[in-house]
């Protein structure tokens, strides 16, 4: 039986659509081409928009954002977090894969006390890495498609940080 966090989260990636869930699968397929590229230019999106949150990766802090992208520990967060993404595209169709993937990640990241207006900054970043990456190609459709499929994920890993948080009292 399901508890409450798990079937809202069911319930928001279940609203993804058939043609929104291949629109993700197609433009993603371009974008695996350069996902070393993507994952660095993300991050440093993320760190310009909110210039704190850098400190909040030991590894990165104080390393100037022109030097990040021929950082080693720089491209293997970059990775991490990109086969973190691939794995949510791969399993678009395994809601019940997403819900554990979600769980994971809001319990890695509500130790970190990641918080939803970090989430929302890397949401800004992904889009506009998808965008800038993408051209053309990340035309409305896409952009909405993504966006929701972001914002499904995010609420998924804030339902979960929320249910952390009052087990922990």
């Amino acid at each position: 039986m399901m508890g409450a966090a798990e079937g809202k989260q069911c319930g928001a990636t279940k609203e993804i659509t058939e043609d929104e869930k291949n629109i993700i699968r197609e433009t993603w397929k371009v974008i695996k081409k350069n996902k070393v590229d993507f994952s660095i230019t993300m991050f440093i999106k993320v760190f310009e928009k909110a210039p704190t949150s850098q400190d909040m990766f030991p590894q990165l802090s104080g390393i100037p954002l022109n030097e990040l992208r021929a950082y080693k520990p720089m491209k293997a967060h970059g990775l991490r977090v990109f086969s973190s993404l691939n794995n949510v595209v791969d399993e678009l169709d395994d809601t019940e894969v997403l819900v554990e993937m979600m769980k994971n990640v809001a319990t890695t990241h509500y130790h970190r006390n990641v918080v939803r207006a970090h989430y929302d900054i890397l949401g800004e970043a992904v889009l506009e890495t998808l965008k800038e990456h993408l051209g053309d190609d990340f035309n409305e459709r896409a952009k909405a498609a993504w966006g929701k499929a972001y914002g499904a994920m995010e609420e998924a890993i804030i339902i979960n940080q929320d249910a952390i948080k009052a087990q922990q009292g």
